[in-house]
């Protein structure tokens, strides 16, 4: 009898696997109604069968019913919790409503039973990339990749990956992989063209659009990144025509409208495309790129508290994207909130790639208030960014100094004898030497965080830089002295801003690119009783010849000065005056105790804020801010006028 009932039970198991395997076939094959009823058959004569709870939750997220889909697989993970694709499929489904953090704990605890399964790691990686973690998305693909050396759908999400973290060229060699794997992937040629545009390659870029296009006509995508490689190119007509067949196609998709709207940023038309923007969020009202977008647009149009606000919803919807924090930072800076500003600004310590390329080991940054006394205390100090901002964060350490603090500091290259003769700074550290005993370790643009620079405080004074060299000095004397019987004026008139950020590197130039208007400016310097001395970096020939023309005089050249920081420190404090946009010399100048005039294209960079002719970061500096649509005639007949009262005061004494 007992043998009877246990040749039943054997008999019954059997029946609900051949079921299961029915439903499966149809599952697979797209009967999606049929295999739901025959899950269902089995959950109906056995309510706690995992693998049917499983599958049927699969089938729901297919179906889009998402609350079910959870509620099935959660119930089948309760009954058999060691099956790895349980907890990767509700994953899944937690990425679909968005709990990206609760999916990454899923797929983690899949790749804990299942280490070689590559699809978890594929899974894994792209929750890690939505986030904006893509150093660890990287990680997860590169190991499924290893698991599946020949499957080109992991290589193009592991090339999306780099090329989000802006590591463009293993990026496209990882395209480039995927395509000698399957030559008729769609994606990632479309992918390649977008790497390539990012790479400034824009014409290799539009060539591989068409071959994904030529693949499928119709692969949104392909279109979409097609209409940015032609805008990159300047190519809007074009442009617009591409993206308009793919609207039409695909009616509301916030990727095109975003672009249509840089084809306006593109043509200076910037109130159009904040229209277009807003009818992006109408779409998706979190779509991270046009936000960012917004906020640039905005801030072009200096209504800056509409900046900030998306700012903030930026960094709200993707807490982990440092990048986006820390455009956050420059926006509240822009208004003045200081105290905002530079918690914001903080959080680039905490940034992984901050991490690799300064050798950091922060864990927090120190506030100096709540320390009982500096005296003694070692700071241990990294550079950051470029040489103009590392010398005006600088401003902060004598103040550490004059409290009893030990100063050792990793200086730039080009910054280090500069700064190893200065009595603020104990000791400099070579980059790649390895770090001292220290206190505290912060990077330099956090010291304002350190001393907790509040909202309507006044900032400290530009760090004071001991005299140049005697023998610069001298060496500058002797290149001037052909110019002795007039007054000198040193002239720069345009900054590239480097684009270091992924974020910025898909901003049009001119969003980014200081650069006055040459023929407006030479009219204005025209006829001055001064010599003019170019200290700009890598001038054009042809703006050389076309302001040599305006002014009816030569241009002294002293480029070559910008690789030669003790020398141009020299040049600065030998000068009757200088004009130029902000850039390293402007922060030298405060450096020596000395002002200048600044020309401020828009958007306004923060440190020189629309607030009259000053800024609280330079005193005694002047600021001729360029007006609005393109107005520059205002500021530099302002300027002219000023250089001409100070030297025909400077004749009558």
């Amino acid at each position: 009898m007992k043998k009877a009932k246990k040749s039943q039970r054997h008999v019954q198991l059997t029946g609900f696997e051949q079921a299961l395997q029915t439903a499966q076939y149809y599952h697979s094959h797209g009967n999606l109604p049929q295999a739901a009823q025959i899950y269902q058959q089995i959950l109906k004569a056995n309510p706690e069968h995992p693998d049917a709870l499983h599958l049927l939750g699969v089938l729901f997220a297919q179906t889009g019913d998402i609350k079910q889909a959870e509620h099935h697989i959660r119930k089948a993970i309760t009954i058999n919790p060691k099956q790895a694709d349980y907890y990767s499929h509700l994953g899944n489904v937690l990425k679909e409503t968005g709990r990206l953090e609760m999916a990454i704990d899923y797929h983690e605890k899949a790749l804990k039973l299942a280490p070689r399964e590559a699809a978890i790691h594929v899974n894994l990686g792209v929750c890690l990339h939505e986030l904006g973690e893509y150093e660890r998305a990287i990680a997860h693909y590169e190991k499924a990749q290893r698991i599946e050396p020949k499957n080109p759908k992991i290589l193009n999400n592991l090339a999306t990956s780099l090329c989000d973290n802006e590591e463009l060229e293993r990026s496209i060699q990882c395209y480039n992989r995927a395509l000698r794997l399957d030559k008729k992937f769609a994606g990632a040629y479309a992918g390649l063209g977008n790497a390539l545009r990012r790479h400034e390659q824009p014409e290799k870029a539009l060539e591989a659009c068409e071959k994904a296009l030529s693949l499928d006509p119709n692969y949104i995508t392909g279109i979409i990144n097609k209409g940015e490689a032609l805008i990159s190119l300047e190519h809007y007509d074009e442009a617009q025509t591409c993206l308009e067949h793919g609207q039409a196609l695909s009616p509301n998709n916030p990727d095109i409208m975003f672009s249509l709207g840089n084809i306006q940023i593109g043509n200076k038309q910037t109130q159009a495309a904040i229209d277009i923007y807003l009818q992006a969020l109408d779409i998706d009202p979190n779509h991270k790129k046009t936000l960012h977008r917004l906020a640039y647009a905005y801030r072009a149009q200096n209504k800056l508290e509409l900046a900030v606000l998306y700012c903030e919803k930026l960094t709200q919807l993707n807490p982990k994207e440092m990048e986006f924090h820390k455009l956050y930072a420059f926006m509240l800076l822009q208004v003045k909130k200081f105290t905002e500003a530079w918690f914001e600004y903080g959080y680039r310590a905490r940034w992984l790639p901050y991490f690799k390329k300064y050798n950091l080991n922060i864990t927090d940054i120190v506030i100096v208030s709540k320390v009982d006394s500096l005296k003694d205390k070692h700071f241990f100090i990294h550079r950051e960014q470029g040489l103009g901002d590392e010398i005006f964060f600088l401003r902060f350490v004598p103040e550490l100094k004059r409290q009893g603090a030990k100063i050792s500091y990793v200086a730039g290259r080009k910054l280090t004898e500069l700064l190893g003769r200065q009595p603020w700074i104990d000791q400099l550290i070579g980059q790649q030497s390895p770090p001292p005993k220290y206190d505290f370790n912060l990077l330099v643009g956090d010291l304002p965080l350190a001393f907790q620079m509040k909202t309507g405080e006044l900032p400290p004074p530009p760090v004071p830089l001991e005299p140049p060299l005697p023998e610069k000095v001298q060496e500058i004397a002797a290149r001037l002295k052909p110019f002795a019987d007039k007054p000198i004026v040193g002239i720069t008139w345009q900054a590239g801003t480097k684009k270091e950020d992924r974020l910025e590197k898909d901003l049009p130039r001119h969003l980014l690119f200081k650069r006055v208007d040459l023929e407006e400016l030479g009219q204005q310097l025209k006829g001055l009783d001064v010599h003019f001395v170019s200290v700009q970096r890598a001038p054009l020939a042809e703006d050389i010849t076309l302001l040599e023309s305006i002014l009816e005089q030569p241009l002294h050249d002293f480029s070559d000065l910008n690789d030669d920081i003790e020398g141009m420190l020299a040049l600065l404090n030998q000068l009757d005056d200088y004009v130029g946009v902000s850039n390293t010399n402007m922060h030298l100048i405060a450096g020596l105790g000395r002002t200048a005039r600044v020309i401020v294209p828009r958007p306004y960079e923060w440190r020189w804020p629309d607030n009259g002719n000053s800024s609280v970061w330079f005193p005694g500096f002047t600021v001729y801010r360029q007006g609005d649509k393109d107005d520059w005639h205002t500021c530099l007949t302002q300027l002219r006028q000023d250089l001409l009262a100070q030297f025909q005061a400077s004749e009558l004494i």
